[in-house]
C-alpha cells in the first residue's frame, strides 16, 4: 500500500511529516487530508484561527513527489449552532497517535519475533555444540584409560634382556 506523507507549510515555515500514513490510493489521502485540516478550524466559527490561514497542506508519496496541495484558506465548515439538526452524524474521528502507536507496536512485535527466532536457533546449535562436546570428552577419557591400562602393562613386565653386554 502506498504511503503518504503530510507536510504542513507557509511562507515562513515547513512542518514535514517525518512516518506519513498508508492508504490505497492517492483520493483516500486526499480526504485524510481534508479531513485534518478541518481539525484546525474552529468549531464554533466556523473560521481558521489567524495564524493559520496562510498554512496549506501539500501531501507527498513515497518518493517525495507532491501529489496534491490543500490551502488552509478553502475550508469552512458551518458554525456548531445548528448543525447538529441538519446534518448527518460526523464520521468517526481516527486519532493519529493511536495509529502511530499501533504501527509502531506492529513493528516492534515483528522485531520480537525475529530475535526470539535468532535465539532459538542459537539454542539448537548451542544444545549440538554441547552434544558434539560431551562426545569429544567421552572420547578422551577412554583413550586415557587405554593409554594408562598400557603404562600399567609395561611396569608390570620384568625387564626384558635384549642380549647386549654391559661390561
Amino acid at each position: 500500500m502506498p504511503r503518504y506523507f503530510f507536510h504542513l507549510r507557509n511562507a515562513q515555515k515547513t512542518l514535514l511529516d517525518c512516518e506519513g500514513m498508508a492508504f490505497g490510493d492517492v483520493g483516500v489521502a486526499r480526504r485524510q487530508a481534508e479531513l485534518t485540516v478541518r481539525d484546525f478550524i474552529q468549531p464554533a466559527t466556523g473560521e481558521l484561527q489567524d495564524d493559520w490561514k496562510d498554512w496549506s497542506m501539500d501531501v507527498c508519496d513515497e518518493r517525495g513527489r507532491c501529489v496534491l496541495s490543500v490551502a488552509f484558506s478553502d475550508y469552512r465548515i458551518e458554525p456548531l449552532e445548528g448543525l447538529l439538526e441538519r446534518s448527518p452524524p460526523l464520521p468517526a474521528v481516527v486519532y493519529i497517535e493511536v495509529e502511530r502507536t499501533r504501527r509502531e507496536l506492529a513493528s516492534v512485535e515483528h522485531q520480537i519475533r525475529k530475535v526470539v527466532g535468532q535465539v532459538a536457533a542459537q539454542v539448537d546449535r548451542t544444545r549440538y555444540e554441547t552434544k558434539s562436546l560431551y562426545g569429544v570428552i567421552r572420547q578422551a577419557q577412554e583413550f586415557r584409560q587405554e593409554a594408562e591400562d598400557a603404562l600399567r602393562r609395561a611396569r608390570a613386565q620384568p625387564p626384558h634382556d635384549w642380549g647386549y653386554d654391559r661390561a
